[in-house]
């Protein structure tokens, strides 16, 4: 056998013994263990080839009958052959696998057996190595069963065995393991925490970097579980420093972690980074495992918070898509929840309906959690609908489920939220009156912040239908004191997080910085030392060479008298340079003053800036809220009026109102106060018309608009260009519930001139009809907010209306000019 064979064959035995932990063996070498079972003889050889190709059918990702069942046969021919060559450790190792067989195929009573098996054969030998790693298989194989004061006792046994030897790394990991025993919440939690880190210690003192990132990594999912997110962000970045330095690189899962935890504490950009890096760095590896499902949830959840709907649909369904491959139920219920949020936000209903309708066919609910997820998710997508008769069914199963959870269960958030929106909706006040207390009372016993900011809201809204208007504005006002609260306590939230998290690491670095300059003082006094060694061999040298000096005394006499001259020349020639010194002295300090002054003025001038920004900022929160209170009560005069033209009078106003209030939501959030991201606002605008008036059209909408920025003078009448004409497509281009599409594009032709197009495929203009001469308010409208433009524009009907708009940044009109919104 060559000698990279054996080398081959000593690895794969490392793998077998007794790892929680360890890695999937790579497919390569499988392979050259197939090609080693075909040139080996009937030997202890082919027993670890053998046991090798067990061991990677146990590690293949998927965990598959058919695996197990092919492990099961190369770990019983190893035995066999074992028993034939009297090869102790080789029975030991295909017992412990057999085990690990058996666990993994759920039985779990013969896998104790196995494990068992291998203890007494190692203690026959007093191989107290083999026996340790026995004991923890079997208190895994126990803690699998649920005997956990057994397993303990096991853990206990294998430690003892390790000191026995002085056996570091199995000391740690029969930390590791007992830590196992413990559950992943309360205060089973903390004290698994503190057997992981026991085993850290351990595995620090041995070098070992792989084991030392792995516990980091683990440490940082259980800080995660825990609530302490700093404290997992610096434990995943420790595990992600040392792979690093080994050169590992299968890190996708710290950086999915990392992401997600960034994204949880309202750092979404660096969540995003973490989570392309997971993305690519699993791609890259070909990772198909469900590790990657995760991975894709993840970042499809961190596109969802940035409001990058369609990204996040993307990740979604590619995480479904593994999921189902896996038949993962739990995963499946959960991307199904998520894929609906980004269709709701989308305005497809109906497709959220299928796709629900289709998940409880395909993946019928298994517990609790599924019946009331799917059934609170129809129970809304109907409601949105408008189509009550449907939602009903939903309503009462959320009924049912309800008096199955206790009193403070958590689920129960999700089944009052439903509920309370199907009865306001379907305006059954008196349910909708008994279920707000019975939520608020909820709200308060487990401090749900914002279920209790949803109650406010839709008191206001019962309020609002039933003309109770003095009611409804002070629900509406402590709706916005609730939702403000909730934001604030995030933004404090996130900001002591970060600080924990930077204060945390400048300690780290400094006690870094510390270690190293105590290695500094112990290395310079070693070398003083050895300097004082020196000196007294100098000092030898100098007694010996006195004589030799007193010789030479005369002559340095006569050297002397000559230097004195030279000093005086140079002591007159320093002192001048000494003046010029000082002057230059005076005249930095004259600058620097200056510059001083300099500083100070632009320090006011940037406090001043800040200042405005942020008066500007609240200005435009204010205009917003104001503006949504108007809309809230055209909103509630709706629910009072009968007259079908009055009623889409309002509607029309509420629509322009919303058009404006999104201008001051976009200057609020933007990170400047004058400039408006148009691709953003055009969605926005366009998906709030969508959902006011197309539940019941199939009118779809194409979206071609640039990534333009433009002045807020310039947004304003644009949007509300934008929302008269979409109103009136589909008001009048698709009537009798006709289907149709309205394209809407806006592009930069130069650098100063735009283009709007808004078209549809609708009836087209009547006959004899001229926009120009027309007195209705939309059309007013258009051609008045076009003139402010100073735009040229252009309506045509050829298949449908075309209104084409082509206008710059430097022609606005004098009322413009004059003010910064018209409205």
């Amino acid at each position: 056998m060559s000698h990279s064979q054996s080398i081959l064959l000593h690895l794969c035995l490392l793998l077998i013994p007794y790892s929680l932990h360890s890695q999937q063996i790579p497919r390569s070498e499988a392979d050259s263990l197939l090609r080693l079972l075909a040139q080996s003889k009937p030997d202890t050889n082919r027993v670890k080839v053998w046991i090798g190709l067990g061991q990677f059918q146990v590690r293949k990702a998927g965990e598959f009958k058919v695996d197990m069942d092919s492990a099961s046969v190369y770990a019983r021919k190893a035995y066999e052959l074992s028993q034939e060559l009297k090869y102790y450790i080789g029975e030991c190792r295909s017992l412990n696998l057999l085990g690990t067989i058996s666990r993994e195929s759920e039985e779990l009573e013969q896998s104790v057996a196995y494990h068992q098996s291998a203890i007494r054969l190692y203690s026959q030998h007093r191989d107290g190595k083999g026996e340790a790693d026995s004991y923890l298989l079997l208190a895994w194989s126990r803690r699998d069963k649920g005997d956990v004061e057994e397993a303990r006792k096991d853990v206990q046994k294998a430690l003892a065995l390790y000191k026995g030897q002085s056996d570091l790394e199995g000391m740690g990991q029969a930390y590791i393991e007992w830590g196992n025993t413990y559950a992943n919440y309360g205060e089973d939690l903390n004290e698994k925490i503190n057997y992981y880190q026991q085993g850290l210690q351990l595995f620090a003192t041995t070098a070992n970097k792989i084991r030392q990132a792995e516990v980091h990594k683990d440490l940082g999912d259980l800080y995660q579980l825990q609530g302490s997110k700093t404290q997992a962000m610096l434990e995943l970045r420790k595990a992600l420093a040392l792979y690093n330095s080994i050169g590992y690189n299968h890190v996708q899962g710290i950086y999915d972690l990392l992401g997600n935890i960034s994204t949880e504490m309202g750092d979404y950009q660096e969540g995003l980074k973490y989570g392309l890096l997971a993305v690519q760095t699993a791609e890259m590896l070909k990772d198909s495992t469900l590790q990657l499902c995760t991975i894709y949830n993840r970042l499809g959840l961190t596109y969802y918070e940035l409001r990058q709907n369609q990204k996040a649909y993307i990740y979604f369904n590619k995480a479904m898509h593994i999921a189902q491959k896996y038949i993962d139920q739990p995963s499946i219920m959960f991307l199904t929840h998520n894929i609906t949020s980004v269709l709701n936000r989308l305005g497809q209903q109906r497709e959220t309906v299928k796709l629900l309708l289709s998940t409880v066919k395909q993946y019928p609910p298994q517990n609790n959690w599924d019946s009331t997820l799917l059934a609170s998710r129809l129970l809304e997508s109907y409601t949105q609908l408008k189509q009550y008769s449907l939602a009903q069914p939903y309503y009462k199963q959320l009924l049912n489920l309800s008096e199955r959870l206790g009193k403070n269960e958590s689920n129960r958030k999700h089944i009052y939220n439903s509920v309370m929106r199907f009865l306001v909706e379907s305006k059954q006040y008196a349910l909708a009156q008994k279920y707000s207390i019975e939520y608020e009372e909820f709200c308060r016993t487990t401090n749900h912040l914002l279920g209790a900011s949803r109650i406010e809201l839709y008191r206001f809204k019962l309020d609002s239908m039933q003309a109770n208007y003095p009611s409804a504005i002070r629900h509406y006002q402590q709706y916005k004191l609730l939702e403000d609260s909730l934001l604030n306590e995030s933004k404090s939230r996130q900001i002591a997080n970060l600080d924990v998290l930077y204060e945390t690491e400048k300690k780290e670095q400094d006690l870094k910085l510390k270690e190293q300059n105590i290695k500094t003082l112990t290395q310079e006094k070693q070398l003083q030392q050895e300097q004082i060694k020196q000196a007294k061999l100098l000092r030898n040298g100098i007694i010996g060479g006195a004589a030799m000096l007193l010789l030479l005394l005369g002559v340095i006499y006569n050297r002397y008298r000559l230097k004195q001259q030279s000093n005086r020349l140079l002591q007159s020639q320093q002192s001048k340079l000494q003046d010029q010194h000082e002057e230059l002295q005076t005249q930095q300090a004259s600058l620097q003053a200056q510059q001083q002054q300099i500083q100070e003025k632009n320090q006011a001038l940037e406090q001043l800036l800040v200042e405005k920004e942020r008066l500007l900022k609240e200005i435009h929160h204010r205009v917003k809220n104001n503006l949504q209170i108007v809309m809230s009560l055209l909103n509630s005069q709706i629910a009072s009026l009968q007259d079908k033209v009055a009623l889409s009078a309002i509607q029309d106003s509420q629509n322009r109102v919303q058009a404006m209030a999104l201008i001051h939501q976009k200057l609020y959030q933007a990170e400047g106060v004058a400039r408006i991201p148009m691709q953003a606002y055009v969605e926005e605008v366009v998906a709030y018309l969508q959902d006011t008036y197309a539940l019941s059209r199939q009118v779809s909408f194409k979206l071609d608009i640039e990534p333009i920025e433009l002045d807020v003078n310039l947004a304003v009448p644009l949007g509300l260009i934008i929302n008269e004409a979409i109103t009136n497509a589909f008001k009048y281009a698709f009537p009798e519930e006709r289907p149709g599409t309205v394209q809407v594009s806006l592009l930069q032709k130069d650098d100063t001139s735009y283009a709007l197009t808004i078209e549809d495929d609708g009836v087209g203009l009547p006959k004899g009809y001229d926009p120009s001469q027309s007195r209705s308010l939309g059309m007013t409208l258009i051609h008045g907010f076009s003139a402010q433009l100073g735009g040229a524009l252009n309506i045509g009907s050829s298949q449908g209306v075309k209104i084409s708009l082509l206008f710059t940044d430097e022609k606005l009109s004098p009322i413009s000019k004059k003010a910064a919104y018209v409205y």
